[in-house]
């Protein structure tokens, strides 16, 4: 059993593994958990066909945290693995734009800089999210793979499966929405990702709890997510530019109170890490064949030092 030497619950992950430190990169806080060959039990074997990994991961920046989703994605379309499981946490606190959105348009960049917030681009669609106090899990397989096949809702409906099952092992009873979001205003600034909740989202008693996008491109589909420990999406609001985004702020501030839920708001009260391993757990019987520790070491080289440069530069 393993067990946190401490733990402050939705304060980032406290390795309870011997962790692979990442020395090649200035992102000292983006650190994967991983075991290296032969004796330290390395999955990749010579001769092996299939090849599901997970890579539990500490907090990193958030450039981090995307280029290492990306990365794995890219490894999925070029064969080298076939499904990729990872979850991880974010130091500093971040707000992360869906794939289309024009940062000048949704944030105070000023200010942004000015509190020391990282931002980043992802990926997958959707809108702004604030990552801090929180779980974020990352799924990425061909598209053609069983597990995630068919459209976007349902692709969506395939991985809420795992994701229910870890979060009733912790004693957190969820649904899957089957509404659309309400289409008034959804696009203007100010109105962040966890305002609605659509189609295949995980909520308690319609409130989100999960907030999840994805992205198909390549061959392979990408989708990531956050899991709540603690409700600060309000903080967005702090950085809504002037307009009619920042006039509607208390509105949406009461919105996102409503309308959103969070683990400890549920009674959650053990450690973050108990999530962490339930969802290790859940997706790994979920995967057929299982989930298998893969090093980090195998993620380093010029194609991740490439993708963190796009990121940093908020591509």
């Amino acid at each position: 059993m393993l067990r946190p030497s401490r733990w402050a619950l939705g304060e980032g992950f406290i390795n309870v593994t011997k962790f692979t430190k990442i020395l090649s990169l200035t992102e000292a806080t983006g650190r994967c958990n991983g075991r290296r060959k032969a004796d330290e039990g390395h999955i990749f074997l010579a001769g092996e066909t299939m090849r599901r990994v997970f890579l539990d991961c500490t907090a990193g920046t958030g450039a981090w945290n995307m280029a290492v989703d990306e990365r794995l994605a890219e490894m999925v379309a070029e064969g080298t693995i076939d499904v990729a499981f990872r979850v991880y946490s974010w130091a500093p606190a971040c707000i992360s734009l869906g794939r289309f959105q024009k940062a000048e348009d949704e944030l105070d960049l000023g200010a942004v800089e000015r509190e020391g917030i990282g931002l980043v681009r992802r990926a997958t669609g959707g809108r702004a999210v604030w990552h801090h106090r929180e779980l974020t899990y990352s799924l990425a397989a061909r598209v053609d793979n069983p597990l995630v096949s068919g459209d976007v809702k349902g692709s969506f409906a395939k991985v809420a499966e795992p994701l229910l099952a870890a979060l009733n092992s912790v004693g957190i009873h969820a649904e899957v929405t089957s509404g659309e979001p309400p289409s008034e205003g959804k696009r203007l600034p100010g109105n962040p990702c966890f305002s609605t909740a659509g189609a295949y989202e995980i909520a308690v008693g319609g409130r989100k709890l999960v907030g999840s996008a994805q992205v198909k491109s390549n061959g392979v589909m990408l989708q990531h997510g956050s899991i709540l420990f603690h409700n600060d999406q309000h903080r967005l609001l702090d950085f809504v530019p002037p307009g009619p985004g920042k006039e509607r702020s208390a509105q949406m501030a009461g919105v996102l109170r409503a309308s959103v839920v969070s683990l400890a708001e549920l009674g959650f009260s053990g450690p973050g890490v108990l999530l962490r391993e339930a969802l290790i757990q859940s997706f790994s019987q979920w995967v057929p064949g299982g989930l298998q520790r893969w090093s980090s070491k195998d993620l380093l080289g010029p194609e991740l030092d490439a993708m963190l440069a796009r990121k940093k530069a908020l591509q």
